[in-house]
């Protein structure tokens, strides 16, 4: 009995190695959802209350619970962060999934964002949101 235990421990960790073996860009995806996860948190911080409600009303979430909309700002945050993960598992591209929430974010906020990260964007030629998830990219 233990060794057909040990025996499929051994297999599962065969499959994981082959696993890491096949997908090498697995590293490069975590890393880039790290800076995507970080990005987006810079830049909720940066919405106020009132924005942020704003926001959760843009992306549907106001529907679901009426109690968001006077929630404090951490919990809308929390609340949209989660929504963002919950994006990304069912398109299987995390990237759109931002890239969809940052369609909703005012315009004003990514440029004071992307100023507050060294690199000013001066005028409206570039999109600051695909700009900004380039740079996420580019981090990463």
């Amino acid at each position: 009995m233990d060794n057909q235990l040990e025996s499929k421990k051994k297999y599962k960790d065969m499959l994981r190695q082959k696993v890491q073996i096949f997908d090498p860009l697995k590293e490069e995806e975590r890393l880039v959802a790290d800076e995507l996860k970080r990005g987006m948190e810079a830049v909720l911080d940066l919405h106020n209350p009132a924005e942020l409600a704003s926001l959760c009303g843009a992306l549907g979430l106001l529907g679901k619970d009426e109690e968001l909309a006077s929630a404090p700002h951490g919990d809308m945050k929390k609340v949209i962060l989660a929504w963002l993960d919950a994006q990304a598992e069912n398109e299987r591209t995390i990237e759109k999934s931002y890239s969809s929430a940052l369609a909703m974010v005012w315009e004003g906020i990514l440029f004071e964002y992307l100023r507050s990260q060294g690199e000013p964007l001066k005028t409206c030629r570039h999109d600051p949101r695909r700009y900004t998830i380039q740079m996420w990219r580019r981090r990463a």
